[in-house]
């Protein structure tokens, strides 16, 4: 089914139609992708690749039709995150001295997933670096890239990192964590999971004024998490 009809049923005029066919078609519009997914899903994934080193494998990703963004180091966070990337492949050492001058790419790790958490992140580091001061900030990385490994390798990180950045059960989980954080109240909590289970994420307005009216006290940083969670669903869906 085309994404055309598939906006039909759930914004057509009729209301029986649309209520028999909505779990069809929210079923049909968040359909994780497969693994054979990936060679169409790799041209449209934005990856950044953060180092303050030259990243050997970046030009040849390039090379296999991936869309690669290479950075030595983020020198405006809030700009570098405007770009809404997909995937973000970090190195913790040497990479954002002048953002967060003790931790360094684990500071730029917990910023990235505090302010932008379905944004898919692999740390990328040698293999004797040491965690141990940072267990707390590890936890927030999706999955780690040792710097020794050969290509086929950390091309296959990178597919499933796209796999996740795609995949709407991925960003409906990091949605319920993220409105559980922020609502301290369980029937508030539920009210505004139904809003936005009953809306398609490109009903953006809609969605903010019915969570403005329920959870009036959530403040603006829940709008604005609601916000880039319905940014990203309608990134991966169209």
């Amino acid at each position: 089914m085309g994404f055309a009809k598939l906006m039909d049923k759930i914004f057509g005029t009729d209301e029986d139609d649309k209520t028999s066919d909505q779990s069809k078609v929210q079923s049909e519009l968040y359909k994780d992708p497969t693994l054979e997914d990936i060679e169409r899903l790799k041209m449209k994934a934005r990856i950044a690749i953060v180092d303050d080193e030259e990243v050997p494998y970046a030009k040849s990703l390039t090379n296999n039709g991936y869309n690669i963004h290479y950075y030595s180091d983020i020198d405006n966070i809030d700009e570098f995150l405007r770009k809404r990337y997909h995937v973000i492949v970090l190195d913790i050492q040497g990479v954002g001295k002048e953002l967060s001058k003790k931790h360094q790419g684990f500071g730029v790790l917990k910023y990235i997933k505090s302010e932008c958490p379905h944004v898919v992140i692999l740390v990328y580091t040698g293999g004797r670096f040491s965690f141990a001061m940072y267990r707390e900030e590890s936890t927030l990385a999706d999955d780690f890239i040792d710097k020794d490994v050969d290509f086929l390798e950390f091309k296959l990180k990178t597919d499933e990192a796209i796999r996740k950045a795609f995949s709407p059960s991925y960003h409906a989980d990091i949605r319920e964590k993220t409105l559980k954080k922020e609502i301290d109240n369980m029937e508030t909590y539920e009210k505004v999971l139904r809003i936005m289970e009953k809306h398609h994420p490109m009903e953006k307005e809609k969605i903010i004024s019915q969570l403005k009216k329920t959870a009036p006290n959530a403040g603006n940083r829940l709008v604005q998490k609601v916000e880039h969670y319905l940014a990203s669903m309608t990134d991966i869906i169209l």
